[in-house]
């Protein structure tokens, strides 16, 4: 279980890098790879899963999916995490 700190390093880390990419959806390891280039220690995988699906739940990032290929897992900041990630209290 992350830090309280840790939880905040971690989301807001995630909702910078989907900000950077300028509206455009990143796929998913590519995303978690640009996360962990912002983070020390690096993410570990229960970390990512948690955090991730935390922001999806709460509406701060949205999956976007791809019809040539459904697999591929996406993902794009929305409004609401635009927001979250202004007012710093992720």
């Amino acid at each position: 279980m992350s830090s309280p700190l840790r939880t905040k390093q971690i989301r807001r880390a995630i909702l910078e890098t989907l900000q950077m990419a300028g509206g455009y959806a990143l796929e998913s390891e590519v995303l978690q790879r640009h996360v962990d280039d912002l983070l020390r220690p690096p993410l570990q995988p229960n970390e990512w899963n948690t955090q991730i699906n935390w922001l999806g739940q709460n509406e701060h990032v949205r999956r976007v999916t791809e019809d040539m290929d459904p697999t591929l897992i996406q993902w794009t900041i929305t409004t609401r995490g635009k927001t979250l990630l202004q007012a710093t209290q992720v």
